[in-house]
């Protein structure tokens, strides 16, 4: 069921209390409008719950989804919520993020999806942290990652990704994952 904020469900208010009358079409957008930064403002928030620790408070992201926030809202790179959460190992969030309607199937601007980034982050480091990676693989597995044979933008398959074969491109794809895992950037929403 599809929870409104505060702004949509004054809207959807308004819409039906004038049904048949003069609709004021400036105030229908300025809710819209309103709407729209609301949802932004609480997806910024879960974004940086979800960035800011390895140890994430579940009820936290569970109130944020409840109060608005778009699972499926999309960052710098077309990055999600979903991949940042594979990318920080953060399995809980991932289910959560599933249950709460995320496009686990998503793909960035360069073609990987979160099972391709959890790899990719699971072969740069050392191997202790490789294992903390496999519950991580299992979950996007069993949310249907890694079924069908995918490539990324520059031909890369998820095979390749498992292996660790993504030279050259493995340290410009790093980079671009730092840049999410530095909590004082400036976010910037795609959509």
């Amino acid at each position: 069921m599809r929870s409104f904020n505060k702004y949509e469900k004054k809207l959807k208010d308004y819409l039906e209390d004038s049904e048949g009358t003069f609709v004021d079409l400036q105030y229908c957008a300025k809710l819209r409008e309103k709407s729209k930064e609301f949802k932004r403002q609480k997806s910024l928030k879960l974004y940086k719950v979800i960035n800011t620790t390895k140890n994430v408070d579940i009820k936290k992201v569970e109130d944020l989804i409840a109060s608005g926030a778009d699972v499926n809202c999309r960052f710098r790179d077309d990055i999600t919520l979903y991949m940042l959460a594979a990318i920080n190992r953060q399995v809980e969030v991932l289910e959560v993020l599933k249950r709460s309607g995320a496009d686990v199937l998503a793909k960035n601007m360069y073609g990987q999806d979160a099972l391709m980034l959890a790899n990719l982050m699971k072969n740069t480091v050392d191997f202790e942290t490789k294992k903390k990676y496999l519950p991580v693989l299992r979950t996007l597995q069993s949310h249907g990652l890694g079924i069908t044979k995918e490539f990324d933008n520059a031909g890369i398959s998820r095979d390749d990704y498992y292996l660790g074969n993504t030279d050259p491109y493995t340290k410009a794809y790093l980079n671009n994952i730092k840049y999410y895992l530095l909590a004082d950037k400036d976010f910037e929403f795609t959509k």
